[in-house]
């Protein structure tokens, strides 16, 4: 049950941004934070390397090793994850009620949505391989739990955040 609930609540966000993107209220945000996206993305990327570094322990050797293959393993799950959503995104307008889908083409995407989907979920499984091949074990095991803890961490962050109200015109 634990390991399906962060999948459900993927799920639940990413139907939720559907939603929010077809009724247009992602525009007006996505103009009002657009000048501070940039610096945001840098500054939860140095949080980041700080809080792995210090929550795995790695020596400067182990980083310097680290990082390369783990960089590599998150560009992996954002393409995975944009592979899945674009198959779920086209499998839901094939099962749409304007939808001339036929049973043939819905099952095709329903059948792409698996492999994308399974493609995604066998990543920190292929990546595990690799990271226990340049560190410890125990620090290997380690990423996944310290992943959870920084996107919680993260979380907390944008929800004791203030937010700006978009100014008047």
């Amino acid at each position: 049950m634990k390991k399906r609930l962060p999948i459900f609540v993927t799920l639940i966000l990413t139907f939720a941004l559907f939603q929010a993107k077809a009724a247009g209220i992602t525009d007006n945000m996505q103009q009002n934070s657009f000048k501070k996206s940039a610096h945001s993305s840098e500054e939860i990327q140095m949080q980041k390397i700080a809080f792995y570094s210090q929550e795995l322990k790695l020596s400067q050797e182990e980083a310097q090793i680290f990082w390369p293959i783990y960089n590599e393993y998150w560009e992996a799950c954002g393409k995975a994850r944009t592979m899945t959503l674009r198959s779920l995104n086209a499998l839901n307008k094939a099962t749409g009620p304007e939808s001339t889908a036929t049973d043939a083409e819905i099952e095709r995407l329903t059948n792409e949505y698996f492999a994308n989907y399974k493609t995604e979920s066998e990543l920190p499984a292929k990546y595990f391989e690799k990271f226990k091949k340049i560190l410890p074990i125990k620090k290997a095991a380690r990423i996944f739990h310290t992943e959870e803890k920084f996107r919680r961490m993260l979380i907390k962050q944008f929800r004791n955040k203030p937010t700006q109200t978009p100014q008047s015109k």
